[in-house]
């Protein structure tokens, strides 16, 4: 648990160094907040309920740097991940805008008092519609998830949610 800790620290200072690199030439940081929807084939296939949120400090208009939280419940188990790494702006358009990520991590699984730990990675995209300024309604963003455990988990996780940008 403490080698977990001191990765998952390990790689937000990553992060946060980047941020202070390019503080000077970039204005912006996108908070998520909202519903995921999980499925996990596994012979009938579990759809998982949950929750998802991100900061993305956006270098530049057309890139950023993303920390990306999750935790889904299911079968009387949990798993969160916790995942860093870039997102790419493709698309702005006054009315919408199209991204797409790619992020690697950790996933943490446990049912009861039995844990473990291991490498996750996520690629996929969204789009984001402005309501304001500041606020952002995203209705989708799907993105494929891998799970190295002892046989490697496949997962399409959905999510949508508000986007505040400051």
């Amino acid at each position: 648990m403490v080698r977990i800790r001191f990765s998952l620290a390990l790689m937000f200072a990553l992060v946060l160094s980047c941020v202070g690199a390019f503080a000077q030439t970039a204005s912006k940081v996108d908070i998520f907040g909202g519903a995921e929807y999980r499925f996990v084939p596994n012979g009938n296939g579990i759809n998982a309920p949950g929750w998802e949120a991100s900061a993305t400090y956006n270098f530049v208009p057309t890139f950023g740097a993303t920390a990306d939280f999750d935790g889904i419940y299911a079968n009387g188990g949990s798993s969160y991940t916790y995942l860093f790494g870039p997102t790419v702006k493709f698309l702005q358009k006054t009315h919408f805008t199209v991204f797409g990520d790619a992020l690697f991590g950790i996933a943490h699984s446990g049912v009861g008092s039995a844990s473990v730990n291991n490498f996750a990675f996520a690629t996929g995209g969204g789009v984001d519609i402005p309501l304001s300024k500041n606020f952002s309604v995203r209705p989708v963003k799907l993105e494929y998830l891998l799970v190295d455990s002892k046989s490697v988990s496949n997962t399409l996780r959905y999510s949508g949610g508000m986007v505040f940008s400051f």
